[in-house]
C-alpha cells in the first residue's frame, strides 16, 4: 500500500493550511468549553503549529512554497488581529492575552529564514525549530504554573523556573538529535547541547514583544553551525567563558544600574565579543561594565536599576558594528573605533550623572572632568593592542579627541541634562554621538580599506 503524498506542491501547501485551520478551530472550541488561561491556548497553538512546520523539509525541497505559506499565514494573522469579528472569535486563541506581542509574525519569519538558510539540511532546521517550539512552550507553561522566583525583563516579570525549563528542554532538543542523526561523539554532543541551551536561554530572557520567536531559532541555527566543528577542549573553553561571564555579571549586578534582562544581555554581549574576536576585544567591554558607576557621580536612582536591554542595545550598537566588520574583513584597525565607541559611552554616562547631581556645574567644566573618563577605557585597551610602540601615542590621541567630540556633541544636543534623561530620545542622541566618535576615530586608517573594495 503506497502512503506517499502526491508530489504536487499545491496539494502539500493545501494540506499544511488545512492542518493549521483545524488546529485553530479546535483550540477555539477548547477555549469555549474549558475556559483555560489565555496564555495556555496561545502556547498550545504555538506548539501545534510548530510541530506542523517540522514537516516542511520533507514536504518541500524549494523555498518558494514555504515563503508562500509565510505570506498566506501572515495575512491570516493580520486579519485575526485587526478584524473585530475575527478577533473576538477564533482570534482569541492568539489574542486573548493582555500583553502586546507580534510573536506570531516573528514565528513565520523564523520558519522562512531558517528553512532558507538550512538549504535542505534537515538537522539544522529541525533542531532550531524544536528549541523554539518545545523550549519556549515549556518555559511559558512551567513559569505560569510553578513560577515563584522572578526577574525583570523588558516586558515585565519572567520566572527562573521557566528559564530552567527552557534550558533543560533546549539541551534535549540539541543532544538527542545529534546523537541519533550525526556522527558527533557523545562528549561533543553533551557539551554542545549545554552551550547552546545556556546561550539560547539567555537570548529568550532578553527578548520582548514576541522577538524570542525570531531570536531563538536564528541563534540556535547560528550556534549549531558554530559548534558542530569543534572538539571537546574548544567547547569546554567556550562553556567556561560563558559561565565566567555570567558569574561576573551576577556578582557585579548591584554595582550597576542595569535591570535583570540587561545583565543577561551584557553576558551575551561579552560572549559574542570573545567568540568573534578574542580576548583583546573583550577588554574595553569589561572595563566599561565594571567601572561606569564607580568612575561617575553617584545618583539616588542607582539602586532602581532601571536600564533594560533596549538601552544596552542602543549603547552597544556602534561597537557591535565594528565587531562584525572585523569578523568579516579581518582588518585589525577596526579595534580602535570599537574601543572608542565604548569609551565615548562612559564619558557620556558620566556627564549625564554629574549634571543631574550638580546641575550648577558649568558644561565646559563637566566636559573636562567627565569627557576624559573614557580615556580610562582607551588606555588599557590600546596598550594591550599596541604594546609600548610608536603607534600607541598616535592611536590614544585619536581616540581621546573623538571621545571629547562625542561627549560635546551629545551635551549640546541633549536638553535638560540635569533631569537625568532616560527616554528613547536620549538613547538615540547618545547612540548618534557614539557612532560619530567611532567613525571619526577610523579616519586615520581609511587607507586599510583600499585593498578590500
Amino acid at each position: 500500500m503506497n502512503l506517499a503524498l502526491p508530489t504536487s506542491p499545491w496539494f502539500r501547501l493545501g494540506l499544511v493550511v488545512l492542518l493549521m485551520v483545524m488546529l485553530l478551530l479546535g483550540l477555539r472550541i477548547y477555549q469555549c468549553k474549558a475556559k483555560p488561561d489565555p496564555e495556555i491556548a496561545r502556547k498550545l497553538f504555538h506548539l501545534g503549529g510548530g510541530l506542523i512546520t517540522l514537516s516542511l523539509p520533507w514536504l518541500f525541497h524549494e523555498p518558494w512554497p514555504v515563503l508562500l505559506l509565510g505570506a498566506v499565514f501572515g495575512i491570516a494573522f493580520a486579519g485575526l488581529r485587526m478584524i473585530p469579528a475575527l478577533r473576538i472569535g477564533p482570534g482569541q486563541v492568539l489574542y486573548g492575552v493582555e500583553r502586546e506581542s507580534f510573536g506570531e509574525f516573528f514565528f513565520l519569519m523564523s520558519v522562512c529564514l531558517v528553512f532558507f538558510l538550512a538549504k535542505e539540511d534537515r538537522l539544522l532546521y529541525i533542531v532550531s525549530m524544536l528549541i523554539l517550539i518545545l523550549s519556549d512552550t515549556a518555559a511559558a507553561l512551567i513559569g505560569l504554573q510553578y513560577g515563584k522566583v522572578f526577574y525583570w525583563s523588558a516586558t515585565g516579570e519572567k520566572s527562573a523556573e521557566g528559564s530552567l525549563a527552557f534550558f533543560i528542554t533546549a539541551f534535549l532538543c540539541v543532544h538527542v538529535p545529534l546523537l541519533i542523526w550525526t556522527d558527533v561523539g557523545r562528549a561533543e554532543s553533551l557539551v554542545t547541547a549545554v552551550n547552546i541551551g545556556l546561550l539560547v536561554m539567555l537570548a529568550e530572557a532578553i527578548s520582548w514583544r514576541g522577538l524570542d520567536n525570531l531570536f531563538i531559532p536564528l541563534s540556535s541555527f547560528i550556534l549549531l553551525k558554530f559548534f558542530l566543528d569543534k572538539g571537546v577542549p574548544e567547547l569546554a573553553v567556550d562553556l567556561g567563558v560563558l559561565v565566567g561571564l555570567a558569574l561576573l555579571v551576577y556578582l557585579w549586578r548591584r554595582r550597576t544600574t542595569l535591570s535583570d534582562d540587561a545583565l543577561f544581555g551584557a553576558a551575551l554581549f561579552g560572549y559574542l565579543v570573545w567568540s568573534l574576536s578574542g580576548w583583546l576585544w573583550l577588554v574595553p567591554a569589561l572595563v566599561l561594565f565594571a567601572t561606569y558607576t564607580a568612575l561617575s557621580t553617584k545618583t539616588e536612582m542607582d539602586p532602581i536599576r532601571l536600564f533594560n536591554v533596549r538601552v544596552l542595545l542602543a549603547v552597544g550598537s556602534a561597537a557591535l558594528f565594528w565587531l562584525f566588520l572585523y569578523r568579516s574583513m579581518k582588518i585589525s584597525e577596526f579595534f580602535y573605533p570599537y574601543a572608542a565607541a565604548l569609551a565615548a559611552n562612559l564619558s557620556i554616562i558620566a556627564i549625564v550623572r554629574r549634571k543631574h547631581v550638580a546641575p550648577e556645574t558649568p558644561l565646559r567644566v563637566a566636559l573636562v572632568r567627565d569627557g576624559g573618563k573614557g580615556v580610562l577605557i582607551l588606555i588599557p585597551s590600546i596598550l594591550v593592542a599596541d604594546g609600548l610602540t610608536a603607534s600607541l601615542l598616535v592611536n590614544l590621541t585619536v581616540g581621546v579627541v573623538t571621545i571629547f567630540v562625542a561627549t560635546a556633541f551629545f551635551s549640546v544636543f541633549q536638553p535638560a541634562l540635569e533631569t537625568y534623561p532616560a527616554d528613547l530620545s536620549r538613547w538615540i542622541r547618545q547612540s548618534i554621538a557614539v557612532w560619530v566618535a567611532s567613525v571619526l576615530s577610523f579616519v586615520p586608517y581609511l587607507h586599510k580599506l583600499s585593498g578590500v573594495f
